[in-house]
């Protein structure tokens, strides 16, 4: 059961990271006619219908579309490189090739700006998914004292509690009583740490 568990966390991660790039560049109202960024957009929305799939044959169809865009590496731009190569992480995970999706991710995580953050919260769940859990709370610790992004630090911080309460139920507490510091009300994450931390004190 907790296995399972694990297994929907990850999946809704990479969901995650794909619906939160597209809305941030949607907002920036950037032109998507500079060189690559129709093909990233493309490539981040195959990426979502295929992780939400369920029919075999449309999956085959969205994966084979997938392919084509990776493909055209040498098409995108230097603006639209970094969503590229994150996006491309995407894809390596859903195949289970964490090798090539954590190269990536390295790349996205050296050009700095959101992708770079969004990237090391992607490279710390690979880990996860590797067995590495000791090197996935070293990336999330990071992500948390170096993003001023409340939403980033909350999610990493959820992870960070997660696996810490494996072993330690009352340091995992802790850490489910930061994440219900922010302020912010209706919030997924919150109230999963506050069920979190009622859940364990009564253990």
């Amino acid at each position: 059961m907790a296995k399972n568990k694990l297994l929907f966390f990850f999946v809704a991660i990479i969901f995650v990271f794909v619906s939160v790039i597209v809305v941030f560049y949607n907002s920036l109202g950037k032109d998507y006619v500079k060189s690559g960024g129709e093909i990233v957009e493309n490539l981040e929305k195959d990426l979502n219908d295929y992780l939400k799939e369920n029919d075999s044959k449309e999956r085959e169809k969205i994966f084979l579309r997938i392919k084509e865009l990776i493909a055209k590496e040498k098409e995108i731009s230097s603006y639209f490189i970094s969503r590229f190569y994150l996006a491309r992480a995407v894809y390596f995970q859903s195949q289970a090739q964490y090798d090539e999706a954590i190269k990536d991710l390295d790349i996205v995580i050296k050009a700095k700006g959101v992708e770079s953050e969004i990237a090391f919260l992607n490279k710390a769940a690979v880990y996860e998914k590797m067995g590495l859990k000791e090197d996935a709370l070293l990336v999330y610790e990071d992500l948390i004292n170096s993003t001023s992004l409340d939403f980033l630090k909350i999610r990493a911080l959820l992870s960070k509690a997660i696996l810490i309460e494996e072993k330690d139920k009352d340091l995992a507490v802790k850490v489910y009583e930061e994440i219900v510091k922010f302020p912010y009300e209706n919030n997924l994450y919150i109230n999963i740490a506050n069920n979190k931390i009622l859940e364990l004190k009564q253990n």
